[in-house]
């Protein structure tokens, strides 16, 4: 049997520099800009795509939903942040983007269910992603910037401890 290649460090990559790229805007190092937008469409979108369709093809469930589910998150904050650019749609309201978020959270809260089965630093990864979905989502709820501004420095924390997987993955 061809041995394939492991596709989790491409996702771990393509989430984990999006996320630490994005939370650092959060976490007011910088405003919303072209380089987040593309990072989002084609580390944080397609990769994590592609990453999340070679898993399936391992017959890996968790890393076929969960790469693929991320990969179409980075895809919708895109299409969030274009869209009454290009439409007579009103943008989103804090209190739309809270519920938004909130179903981000308990998704992110099955996935996290599903890593105490795996390794530890998989493990840590998800809990920092619930924390993350969780802190944005009482952002948009109560409006409070400190909260989004605490919800940045927990991503860049998630994203660091996602590349650092990727590289441990690449040894494999």
């Amino acid at each position: 049997m061809k041995k394939t290649a492991n596709a989790s460090p491409l996702g771990f990559l393509g989430f984990g520099m999006t996320t630490i790229l994005y939370s650092m805007a959060g976490a007011s190092f910088f405003n919303m800009n072209t380089m987040l937008l593309s990072m989002a469409i084609f580390l944080g979108g397609i990769t994590q795509i592609i990453a999340g369709l070679l898993e399936y093809k391992k017959g890996n469930t968790f890393g076929y939903v969960s790469y693929t589910m991320f990969g179409l998150y980075w895809f919708t904050s895109v299409t969030l942040t274009l869209m009454p650019f290009f439409t007579p749609i009103n943008a989103a309201s804090p209190l739309s983007m809270g519920w938004f978020y909130l179903l981000w959270t308990v998704f992110t809260v099955m996935l996290f269910a599903q890593t105490f089965k795996m390794d530890r630093l998989t493990n840590t990864i998800f809990l920092t992603v619930v924390m993350l979905f969780g802190t944005i989502t009482l952002s948009n709820f109560t409006g409070m910037i400190l909260i989004g501004n605490l919800a940045g420095w927990i991503g860049i924390i998630c994203g660091s401890l996602a590349m650092y997987s990727a590289y441990k993955g690449l040894s494999s």
